[in-house]
């Protein structure tokens, strides 16, 4: 009997610890790597965009509202590079905004009350916000690490 028992405790105990690691592994996804690499690919190759973008600033307890101005404003370099015919900066700004999204999937904006809203930020040029972009998408990426 206790053979039995030893057997099914160690049978059960495999299938948490690897239920646990799947679990891990699949939610632990690398968001900032890829944006980082799509957002030199736009920075490389600048479109023909006059527009000023609300640029947020790294505050450490707003993370997500600062990634929410981000992506609302991405969605306004997408429409324009859309119109601008720059298949380029479109097809990599696509896949920023997509793994913004996933990013963004389920978390509460718990932050509001602190945080500045995406219109009180100062508005920069294109070539601006996407560096000041890449620079809060490094510390972003330091910290997933």
């Amino acid at each position: 009997m206790s053979n039995y028992f030893w057997n099914s405790f160690i049978n059960v105990s495999f299938l948490i610890l690897c239920s646990y690691l799947l679990e891990v592994q699949t939610t632990r996804f690398p968001y900032w790597e890829p944006v980082l690499e799509d957002l030199k690919q736009i920075i490389k190759t600048p479109p023909k965009i006059d527009t000023s973008l609300y640029t947020a600033s790294y505050f450490g307890h707003c993370k997500i509202s600062v990634v929410r101005c981000f992506y609302l404003e991405m969605n306004v370099l997408y429409y324009e590079a859309g119109i601008g015919g720059d298949s380029n900066v479109y097809n990599s700004t696509q896949r920023v905004l997509r793994t913004i999204e996933r990013f963004l999937e389920g978390k509460q904006e718990k932050e509001t009350s602190q945080c500045k809203e995406c219109e009180n930020f100062e508005e920069k040029q294109y070539t601006e916000f996407i560096e000041d972009f890449q620079n809060i998408v490094r510390q972003f990426h330091r910290e997933e690490e």
